[in-house]
């Protein structure tokens, strides 16, 4: 229940413990990072669960990096580190400077029910394996882009999102990654039952050429688009929760 503006570097730093939460803040106007999370030492964190935080308003051109209002890992050596991290039930508004307004850099995290609105950037899985992207309800944002292995993108709710859903290829395989290359390319990715003008499978770019591999396409409402791909497979639908529209009721140091 704590708020903070103006502030340069990073308003939250979580990098060590157990049973961690961070819970009802409210972080505006700020110039660097919001609430970030950097593993030490084995990278564990038990139990970790960031919730109900307003995230809004950075300041800064837009393009400029290290500007996430949630980063849930720093950097590539967190890629395989089972952080396990749930990220739910947030509100970030008009996070326009960085590309990314919540960026997965680590395996295994829960990021549910939060609802970016207004931001020019991406919901993005970076790198890290087996995240699950779920109910989230995106509104005039860019969308959620996915690389690297094993990852859910379920029952999403995007509204005027130019980008959709993006299934990225990349210039390195995910069984390479983090020795070579920068950017995985998706393997074994689940998008299921997602509310998206746009689905775009094995999205390339900066010269990239590997695919997008084993794609899993399921209960889909929106336009399939394929391009560089291999093993793309439509399966029958899982059982998910809805997405829902957070207000500035819903979170931060007022918030029941």
């Amino acid at each position: 229940r704590c708020r903070q503006t103006d502030t340069r570097g990073i308003a939250v730093l979580v990098s060590r413990g157990r049973a961690v939460e961070v819970d009802r803040n409210e972080l505006f106007g700020l110039r660097g990072r919001g609430i970030s999370v950097r593993p030490d030492g084995d990278g564990a964190l038990p139990e970790l669960r960031i919730h109900r935080n307003h995230v809004r308003d950075f300041v800064g051109a837009s393009g400029e990096n290290v500007h996430e209002a949630v980063q849930l890992g720093q950097s590539k050596r967190h890629s395989r580190v089972r952080l396990k991290a749930v990220l739910e039930l947030n509100l970030i508004e008009r996070v326009s400077v960085d590309s990314e307004a919540i960026s997965i850099k680590s395996s295994e995290n829960l990021v549910r029910r939060n609802t970016p609105l207004d931001c020019r950037a991406n919901l993005t899985n970076r790198h890290g394996e087996r995240n699950r992207i779920e109910a989230n309800w995106l509104e005039r944002c860019l969308g959620i882009v996915v690389h690297d292995r094993g990852n859910e993108v379920v029952g999403n709710v995007l509204v005027e999102c130019r980008n959709g859903i993006r299934v990225m290829g990349g210039n390195v395989a995910a069984a390479e990654w983090p020795a070579r290359g920068s950017h995985p390319a998706a393997e074994d990715t689940l998008v299921a039952r997602n509310v998206v003008a746009e689905v775009t499978v094995g999205r390339l770019f900066r010269g990239h050429g590997v695919p997008a591999r084993r794609t899993r396409l399921a209960g889909q409402e929106g336009r399939i688009v394929h391009v560089a791909e291999e093993g793309t497979s439509v399966v029958a639908p899982p059982r998910v929760g809805g997405a829902a529209r957070l207000s500035p009721a819903d979170v931060g140091p007022e918030a029941p």
